[in-house]
């Protein structure tokens, strides 16, 4: 779920380098009669970054398979893009359920083609298209909107085994995706949409608790097209967990003393409380560190909870308790 990318800014941040395309084997190449090519795809993307500047993720590097447009393996998550639209995008951490997204107006959409610098694009034919970024951590869906004539609405149906849902946050922040336990698994930063002059165009986003829909009021003034609109998918363990680490590591000094691992090891109250408080801690700490200054308050606070019973595991495991 804002004039900075949250989420993007934490887990990638760079211009994109769109140039000469690739086509997938057994993929379609967008010809010349697409409302939207994978040309003006790129084109759009690079200018929407040179007028604003790190909107648009640097794609880590990904492979391809028989399936999949970009696999990503990666710190324990799994990311696998389709080179057929209606597949559906598919996300997957460590000890979280695997989170289908399924693109926008999927069935007007061409196969997949890899731009050079490793973004997948679908080429469209009812005024729009779109575009997927592999990202460290997550991924980011990118909509090109070509003319009036195209969509407001845009659709992210998510299906998370064992009555997942899809939660919007306050004030138009973002959203978050939930296991069937309640437990957020995925965080989607508040979007963005911006004209080809860089100017910001309304857009928020509704659910009906199983789909995400970006509502893009490019009709509602004068824009210069294309419109480039976005949401990012990011795992919420890879935002911060790394620096989560290497705080945890610090902060493990301060219960190293046998007696004070002894009191934890055994349940005594108080030094526990002093354990999760230096987790909070370093969530915190890693949060702001990684861009989350940026992040609205609902949304810093989902990834702190999320983070600290991971970090309050760390700083065990390095007490040898």
């Amino acid at each position: 779920m804002r004039a900075s990318r949250a989420i993007s800014t934490m887990v990638a941040s760079a211009v994109i380098a769109a140039g000469a395309l690739v086509a997938l084997p057994g993929s379609a190449v967008a010809d010349s009669g697409d409302t939207v090519s994978s040309s003006e795809i790129a084109s759009a993307l690079t200018g929407t970054d040179r007028q604003n500047g790190s909107l648009v993720a640097e794609p880590v590097p990904s492979k391809t398979d028989t399936d999949s447009a970009a696999v990503v393996k990666q710190d324990g998550n799994v990311l696998e893009v389709p080179k057929n639209p209606e597949d559906g995008v598919s996300l997957q951490s460590d000890g979280a359920p695997e989170v289908s997204i399924s693109l926008p107006n999927a069935e007007a959409s061409g196969d997949a083609t890899r731009l050079k610098d490793g973004t997948v694009a679908y080429s469209g034919t009812d005024g729009s298209a779109q575009a997927v970024i592999p990202t460290d951590g997550g991924v980011q869906m990118l909509t090109t909107i070509a003319d009036k004539s195209a969509p407001t609405r845009y659709d992210y149906k998510v299906e998370v085994p064992e009555g997942g849902k899809v939660e919007l946050l306050p004030d138009n922040a973002g959203a978050v995706i939930l296991d069937g336990e309640s437990n957020p698994v995925i965080v989607v930063p508040a979007p963005w949409a911006k004209d080809a002059n860089g100017t910001a165009v309304p857009t928020r986003f509704e659910t009906d608790g199983t789909t995400l829909t970006q509502v893009v009021e490019h009709t509602s003034g004068s824009y210069s097209y294309p419109v480039v609109a976005d949401p990012v998918f990011a795992v919420v363990a890879a935002v911060a967990g790394s620096m989560a680490i290497g705080c945890a590591l610090n902060a493990s000094q301060g219960f190293a003393q046998s007696a004070i691992k002894a009191a934890i090891k055994r349940g005594d109250w108080y030094w526990n409380q002093r354990l999760w408080e230096a987790a909070e801690n370093c969530a915190w700490g890693a949060v702001w560190g990684a861009g989350g200054w940026a992040v609205g308050a609902a949304l810093r606070q989902y990834i702190v909870n999320s983070l600290k019973p991971y970090v309050y595991v760390v700083l065990r495991k390095y007490l040898r308790l």
